[in-house]
Order: structure tokens, then C-alpha cells, then sequence
């Protein structure tokens, strides 16, 4: 009982970034034995509370989820947060009856208009299984699999289930699929790669001449149509990381990272370099249609990171409204908006960054999605020769045919 516990606790706390709660807030001192973690998450709270439970009655049970979902909600409107879930799981040494085990589950809280729910789960370790809350919400932030996977696991869980550990993982009654894996989430790699090539690039162009003389910029390879029209079709990539200043670079810096941490957990990193890249080659080829100026910047690639969001807005509607699709559709529209009326900015980069980011989106999926089947796989090959496309009709438009 006590290396269950302590196992599901030391997986919650260093991959799933919960942190222990403390005694006072919770109360229950009866309950003592038990663990409380929380977290906040994109505007919402979770909290996990794991109880070793053979010595537990009904009425304790009830009277715990009872006081969780009250704390909740007074939690919920003093932080006005998106919605709060608690997930008990009662852990059962000595086995417990399907009986008993149907009227502790009935026992959650579910207030679906406030987006506030006291869920009960059951791990049975005697009987090898777990079993979880009936119905909405089919998704939740913790996974069934993983409390599995930890019955049968003596030395601590490696990540990956055995098709027999899947079968232990039991829904119940309605019970669906989850938001979370039960993989360790990994640290976002390639935006901060990306963030320290941006800056190395700015301080090497500072040392050479300046990162906003126009000579420098061209000599490192930012987007200037006579060149591109010659043969230099590398500009179109190389410019996606230079920064016309430092207040350029801070801002971009800072848009990267807010919205790369976000995309690349919900993409994976390989899947995120992939968005984040062919969406900056979109944003280059619509400025070189439309602007004839010298640009530089990865604003169309960050750009793309929204188009990325707006996909996963289309895939998970409800998620996307509860928490961070608000912030997103704002910060998105005043951006566009300034871009428009400041004839400074390179808007035609940023629209087309997002469109680009939007359809390569579409094509690869989201993270533990396979890219490989026949249909994601034409939709990137038609983002990518409709890219191309458009830039050879680029190449006919601006500079009237040559090396077409």
C-alpha cells in the first residue's frame, strides 16, 4: 500500500509538476494518512488526493468529497480560474466488493455548468485493477492507465503499458479517453534552441556591424526580393532568425517562448520544429509576393504557433474555451491589428505564418497522433506544393519570369 502511494506520488510530483498541499487547507485530519497534490494548469486547478482506504467507511468518503468539492468551488471564484477537478482515488490493500466499489464511485461531484468536478476513482491492488468516475468528463488530467501501471510494476513505472497493464486500466460506466499521457513530459528543447540560436545570430551581427544596418542584414541573409529573384532562395530560411534590433528580438523572444512551451507540449518537439519552420517559410514567401522591403524576424513562424493553436482550438473546442483560447484569440487579433495600421511591420509575413502553421497543423496532428497515414500525409504534401507554388508564381510576379 505505502510503495503504491509512494510511487503514484513521486510520478505526480516530478513529471506532472504537482506540488503537496498543505494539511490546513485541506483538513480531514482523520484522513491524515492519505496525500493531497495540486496544480495549476492553463487557468484551471487539479488536485489529486490518494487514500489508502480498507479502514474507511462510506460516510467518510462521502463527507470528503462533500468538503473537496466546497473547497473547490470557493477555490474556483476567489482565483477566477477556468474550473477546478479533483480526482480521489481510493487505494484497497484488502480487495473491495463490486458492490462497495459501485457506491464509492457514485459519490462525485459534478457541476458541469461551473466546470467544477469531484471525481472518485477505485485502485483495487489485491484485484490488480483500477477503476474510474462514470461519464462526463470522458477526459481528465490524470490517467487510469498510469495507476495501472503502477499495480504491476515493482520497481516504479517505465512509461510504456503491456497489453495486459491496458486491460487493467477499467472505465466505468461511460468512462473515456484522457488529455494526458502517461509519459514523462519533456522539457520544451527545441524553443529553447531556437531562442539561443535567435540571440547568438543578434550578437554575432551587433559585433559585425549592427544587427539594423541594412548591409549586415543582407550579408547574413535576411528577405531582399533582388537577391531572392537571382537565385538566393535561401534568404526565405535564413531570415526567419535575424532581429532588426534588440527590442525586435526581446519581443519576438518573448512571443516565442510564452507560445512555444504551450505548442511544443501539445505537439511534441519533432512535430513542433516541423509547424515552427514551414510556417516561417510561409511567412517569408508572402512577404517576398507582397513586400519588396529587406525584412527579417521569425514573427511569421510565431505567427504559425497561433495558426497551431487555432487547430487545436478546432480539435478540442471545449478545452481550448476553458482555458487558454480566450488569451489567445485576443493577443492574436491585437497583433494583426497593429501589424495593419504600423507601416513598419511586415503584416504579410504574419498572415501568412499563421495560415502556413494552421495547415501544417492539420496535416501532422497533435503529439502521439501518427503522421505516417495516407491522409495527413497528402494534406503536408499539399501545404508543401501549394508553398511552393505560390512562390514560383512569386518569382513570375515580381521578378517577371527570371530563373523561374
Amino acid at each position: 500500500m505505502d510503495r503504491y502511494i509512494g510511487l503514484l506520488t513521486r510520478h505526480l510530483i516530478d513529471n506532472e509538476a504537482f506540488q503537496p498541499v498543505s494539511a490546513e487547507w485541506y483538513g480531514n485530519e482523520h484522513l491524515g494518512a492519505g496525500v493531497m497534490l495540486g496544480r495549476q494548469h492553463w487557468g484551471n486547478w487539479h488536485f489529486v488526493r490518494i487514500l489508502p482506504a480498507d479502514q474507511l467507511d462510506e460516510r467518510d468518503v462521502e463527507q470528503t468529497v462533500a468538503g473537496d468539492e466546497e473547497r473547490f468551488h470557493n477555490l474556483q471564484h476567489q482565483t477566477r480560474s477556468s474550473g477546478v477537478m479533483g480526482i480521489i482515488v481510493l487505494v484497497f490493500a484488502q480487495g473491495v466488493s463490486p458492490e462497495r466499489r459501485e457506491k464509492l464511485l457514485s459519490f462525485q461531484q459534478k457541476a458541469f455548468w461551473q466546470n467544477n468536478y469531484t471525481l472518485v476513482w477505485v485502485a483495487d491492488l489485491l484485484a490488480g485493477r483500477v477503476w474510474k468516475h462514470q461519464g462526463r468528463p470522458w477526459r481528465t488530467f490524470l490517467s487510469a492507465e498510469l495507476l495501472a501501471g503502477y499495480l504491476n510494476e515493482p520497481n516504479g513505472f517505465k512509461g510504456g503499458l503491456t497489453a495486459g497493464q491496458r486491460g487493467n486500466a477499467q472505465s466505468y460506466g461511460e468512462g473515456g479517453e484522457e488529455i494526458f499521457t502517461v509519459k514523462k513530459q519533456r522539457k520544451p528543447v527545441v524553443t529553447r534552441a531556437i531562442l539561443v540560436v535567435n540571440a547568438l545570430v543578434w550578437l554575432l551581427m551587433t559585433v559585425m556591424g549592427g544587427s539594423t544596418n541594412p548591409e549586415v542584414l543582407v550579408f547574413f541573409g535576411a528577405k531582399y526580393p533582388p537577391l531572392i529573384i537571382e537565385g538566393q532562395y535561401w534568404r526565405l530560411f535564413t531570415s526567419m532568425f535575424l532581429h532588426i534590433g534588440v527590442a525586435h528580438l526581446l519581443f519576438n523572444s518573448y512571443a516565442l517562448y510564452q507560445l512555444g512551451t504551450g505548442a511544443e507540449y501539445l505537439y511534441g518537439s519533432k512535430k513542433f520544429a516541423l509547424i515552427y519552420l514551414v510556417a516561417g517559410l510561409w511567412g517569408s514567401v508572402a512577404s517576398f509576393l507582397f513586400s519588396p522591403n529587406i525584412s527579417a524576424g521569425a514573427s511569421g513562424a510565431i505567427f504559425g504557433l497561433f495558426g497551431a493553436f487555432l487547430y487545436f482550438g478546432r480539435r478540442e473546442p471545449q478545452i481550448f474555451a476553458r482555458g487558454l483560447g480566450n488569451g489567445i484569440l485576443a493577443a492574436l487579433l491585437v497583433n494583426l491589428a497593429f501589424g495593419f495600421v504600423n507601416p513598419g511591420i511586415d503584416n504579410y509575413a504574419h498572415v501568412g505564418g499563421l495560415f502556413g502553421g494552421y495547415l501544417t497543423s492539420a496535416a501532422i496532428g497533435l503529439k502521439g497522433e501518427s503522421p505516417w497515414r495516407m491522409s495527413r500525409l497528402l494534406r503536408l504534401l499539399f501545404t508543401l506544393v501549394l508553398l511552393v507554388g505560390l512562390f514560383m508564381y512569386g518569382l513570375q510576379a515580381v521578378g517577371g519570369g527570371q530563373n523561374a
